[in-house]
């Protein structure tokens, strides 16, 4: 391939290789103009997947050759770009035509989804942006581990969720399969040699997972399931089998790109729990899309709240309907690295936690990475009671059983409270009757909107006040509105996730003022001791601006001046209402003459 040829030119051969590039560059442009087919070797896009999904929940451990990728396998998913196109664009007509650098299958049969190299988008665009529904940049995840403490052998964390009261009635009665998305799993560990733990995939090297070098995998792992009563290590919750989707680098890296492809395969492999360890504050839309498909498909998601001990949402905790478990200490206070906001939905041990580590190791962990397994591992076991068990009966079972911590009620530090294991074991012996199982937020993954249902199951129109905040839903489409909305004559804004806003917000190089009611302010606006001016169309003044044949002047930051001005050169005097003066003035006991242009002469 003409790259090929490139690379092969010896240093020697400087002066002819500049000339050579130059006329390769030129060709390529002109064939891309033309039309000119620059044809990839003829390649299955699809066929990795569904090897893969073969291999995930299978017994027997392989490994395979990398070839999932087109042309090149890069390991640096830093400038790359996640590509959706609209269902029925003809996928083979693009591999045909364009010699791709880098190429990755990362949605399911319906999801028209890839992650593709910079140089391959700018390609694509120029060919097919018509086709183009969304398109987003890889963003790279961290795991959301902390440093291990010194090893111990006490696992405070179960006594106090009331573990050891009912760990005997812990036993799943059917087979339930928890995916674990994180750096892998030590399969040979004393503790999880015995665990029925599946194939996985390695979405870094392509084959089963067998080892785990940080140990973060293992450790949340042996959480959910390490052997319990067998005299050796530590105890685990359930005895789910366990799935390791390996998507964490050595460093601790992980691509939305990785995340998205193992939660689509986790769904089509038909599994139960998904347990995301691991996060950061940017928002990804694909990696959203794909959570929601898992949740309208019957699958419990849990994810680590975050350690950046903060306020700010943590994704993919913080999206709509996945359970966002933060992290108290021994004595039950909130740890100082959780994070904290209305996305929280309870608290979970997530202190010097005891656990399985890399090989045969044991040791203590601390993050919101190890408080989100004891919650998966409950997921598993109200799954085991029954399959139909569904995310927001599982999220009402939660907020019903949960000890309260903090304030009376929910707070954004605890959110529902501790989890208490013994108290969600005992209401399912008692058989007391699920939720409605259609209340809540619900994904429509044909045309992308959600709708909310109340708890007859009824879609909801118009404003919708949800956990403190204002959503409008559309009376015709019933789904959740988001940008700018005219209601009422009145103009509000709600952001991508659908919340109205108040107060200043910045949009395309301009100002605008929502008052608290969420209405778009126009004309005059005094707030704190500073007046500002907002135009018709809402955003805001600056510079001069005639208004009732006065003239006003507003500075860079939209703020009424008064008193003496000087710009360019010229001096202006504007009085305590803002006014521009003109004629003979006193300032001060001083008089002076301001033209009809308002300058002073």
């Amino acid at each position: 391939m003409i790259r090929h040829l490139i690379i092969k030119l010896t240093e020697k051969e400087t002066s002819m290789k500049k000339l050579f590039i130059s006329m390769i560059t030129t060709f390529i442009s002109l064939a891309l103009l033309s039309g000119i087919i620059v044809k990839a070797e003829n390649y299955n896009v699809y066929s990795d997947r569904d090897t893969r999904l073969q291999q995930i929940a299978s017994k027997d451990i392989k490994q395979f050759n990398k070839g999932a990728l087109l042309s090149v396998n890069s390991s640096d998913h830093s400038n790359n770009k996640i590509v959706q196109f609209k269902k029925g664009f003809d996928l083979d007509t693009m591999f045909k035509k364009i010699d791709f650098e880098y190429i990755d299958f990362i949605g399911n049969n319906t999801t028209s989804l890839f992650e593709v190299s910079q140089n391959d988008y700018q390609i694509i665009v120029l060919y097919y942006l018509p086709y183009i529904i969304s398109s987003e940049d890889v963003i790279i995840r961290k795991g959301t581990s902390l440093p291990n403490d010194p090893f111990v052998w006490r696992q405070w964390g179960l006594e106090k969720t009331n573990y050891f009261n009912v760990w005997e009635n812990m036993l799943s009665s059917q087979e339930v399969m928890t995916c674990v998305i994180d750096s892998g799993i030590s399969r040979n560990h004393p503790d999880i040699v015995d665990v029925d733990v599946r194939s996985g995939w390695n979405y870094l090297d392509s084959g089963s997972v067998v080892i785990d070098p940080s140990g973060h995998g293992t450790s949340v792992s042996g959480i959910i399931a390490a052997s319990t009563n067998n005299q050796i290590g530590i105890a685990g919750i359930s005895n789910s089998a366990i799935i390791p989707l390996k998507v964490a680098q050595d460093n601790g890296d992980i691509t939305t790109s990785n995340t998205v492809k193992a939660v689509y395969d986790a769904v089509d492999i038909g599994c139960d729990v998904i347990n995301l360890s691991l996060g950061s504050q940017e928002y990804s839309a694909a990696e959203n899309s794909a959570i929601q498909h898992a949740i309208n498909n019957n699958i419990l998601v849990v994810a680590a709240a975050g350690n950046d001990g903060s306020n700010d949402l943590f994704y993919p905790a913080s999206y709509l309907n996945v359970i966002s478990v933060g992290s108290v200490d021994q004595s039950l206070t909130k740890s100082t690295f959780s994070n904290y906001n209305d996305k929280i939905s309870l608290v979970a041990p997530g202190e010097l936690i005891l656990s399985t580590g890399s090989k045969s190791t044991y040791s203590r962990v601390s993050g919101t990475s190890f408080a989100a397994p004891f919650v998966s591992a409950v997921g598993s076991v109200l799954k085991s009671y029954d399959k139909a068990i569904n995310q927001a009966q599982f999220l009402e079972v939660l907020k019903l059983t949960s000890s309260d911590l903090g304030n009376v009620g929910y707070d954004n530090y605890y959110g529902h409270g501790l989890l208490n294991i013994q108290k969600i074991v005992e209401m399912f012996d008692k058989t007391i009757p699920m939720i409605n199982v259609d209340e809540g937020w619900k994904f429509n993954e044909e045309n992308g909107q959600w709708t909310y249902l109340d708890n007859n199951g009824v879609a909801q129109t118009g404003w919708l006040k949800y956990r403190d905040s204002w959503y409008y839903l559309n009376k015709d489409t019933q789904s959740r509105e988001t940008g700018w909305v005219l209601v009422n004559d009145a103009w509000y804004y709600l952001d991508e996730a659908g919340v109205m806003q108040t107060g200043w917000i910045k949009l395309n190089n301009n100002w605008f003022y929502l008052q608290n009611s969420g209405k778009m302010k126009t004309g005059w606006l005094k707030a704190g001791n500073t007046w500002y001016y907002l135009r018709v169309s809402g955003t805001m003044q600056t510079g001069w601006v005639k208004l009732n044949n006065t003239w006003y002047y507003f500075n860079s930051s939209g703020a009424m001046q008064i008193g003496w001005l000087k710009l360019n050169n010229n001096w202006y005097y504007l009085s305590k209402s803002g006014a521009m003066q003109t004629g003979l003035i006193n300032v001060n006991g001083k008089n002076y003459f301001m033209e009809s242009s308002g300058r002073l002469r």
